[in-house]
């Protein structure tokens, strides 16, 4: 079995109506998306589908945890996650991507898979600067002997300044 099948929805020759799924997210749900900028997390996501004559409307609830390695003193942090999202999927002659959350798809498919709306819905959360979190007095969370090697080691503590610098300086002014 496919491990993506997991995530496939089966809408065909069901009454218009609500439906509810939930999923657990995994570190096994991120290996199936090999370029993936999360590899651990914890995550539940919970749907609800609302499905009419010619449209399905997808809620996602998403919530739990990511792990990242922070980029100021290279510790695993967790970082919470809570998200939601809606997708429309409009049934009509073939598959089109209408906007970023509307999609058709033709009107004689039974199933959706949700895996690739899941990720990207995560994959977007994920912020470009992963650090720890501050304290509640705004205080960094970060490994205090690696920030004070980073300072020590910084750039601007080595470097004397080098008089060539100052001809070219002068001719900026």
């Amino acid at each position: 079995m496919n491990p993506i099948s997991k995530y496939d929805i089966y809408f065909g020759g069901k009454q218009n109506g609500f439906y509810s799924f939930a999923y657990d997210l995994g570190n096994d749900f991120f290996t199936l998306f090999p370029d993936s900028p999360v590899h651990e997390g914890d995550l539940t996501a919970h749907l609800e589908l609302e499905k009419k004559s010619n449209l399905l409307i997808l809620d996602f609830k998403i919530t739990g945890h990511l792990t990242f390695v922070c980029d100021n003193c290279l510790e695993s942090f967790l970082s919470p996650v809570s998200l939601t999202a809606k997708q429309f999927v409009k049934l009509g002659d073939n598959y089109e991507e209408l906007d970023d959350t509307t999609v058709s798809i033709p009107r004689n498919s039974e199933k959706i898979n949700i895996a690739q709306w899941l990720f990207e819905t995560i994959a977007l959360s994920v912020p470009i600067r992963k650090v720890h979190p501050l304290d509640k007095n705004g205080n960094p969370t970060c490994n205090p002997e690696m920030l004070q090697k980073i300072e020590n080691l910084s750039h601007k503590n080595q470097i004397e300044k080098d008089p060539r610098w100052d001809k070219l300086t002068a001719l900026l002014n």
